[in-house]
């Protein structure tokens, strides 16, 4: 019979970096005996104070893993997993970055010029973003940085 072990955690990823609208797989192993048991919260900060889950996770595996669908930028911050047993407990802690892609409200597909040689043209584009990674939008004609006349 093995000896009691006190829990040993190994996190797959401590720092995951995904877009909006990704699904986020967060596993880890655990090690110890008796064997522990397994528990996940979302913290503000590591070892912080509990926050809530988002609505998409779900645990596999005996809790050994967690998804999250179709990740928000609310849903980033700091996910902590706790293995406990009779010998002690370990915790290890993850954070999820999301990278927010701005949303384009209008493309250049969605508009069809049919201008005669020298008349001027006028193309919009327009999007939306989170603001904490503002766009600065660059226009190329012809493989080259072209002039921004209005940019807004």
């Amino acid at each position: 019979m093995p000896a009691p072990q006190a829990p040993q955690l190994v996190l797959f990823e401590t720092v995951q970096y995904k877009k909006r609208g990704d699904n986020v797989l967060m596993e880890f192993f655990a090690y110890g005996n008796p064997t522990p048991t397994l528990g996940w919260r979302r913290v503000d900060a590591v070892g912080g104070n509990p926050v809530e889950f988002p609505a998409s996770a779900k645990y596999e595996q005996w809790n050994r893993a967690m998804t999250l669908a179709n990740v928000k930028v609310d849903d980033q911050g700091f996910y902590e997993v706790t293995a406990t047993n009779t010998q002690g407990t370990d915790v290890k802690t993850a954070q999820l970055i999301i990278e927010d892609v701005p949303k384009y409200i209008k493309r250049l597909e969605t508009q069809n010029l049919d201008q005669a040689p020298g008349e001027d043209v006028n193309l919009e584009v327009t999007w939306q973003d989170d603001g904490r990674n503002p766009v600065t939008p660059s226009w190329y004609y012809n493989g080259q940085v072209g002039p921004l006349i209005d940019c807004q």
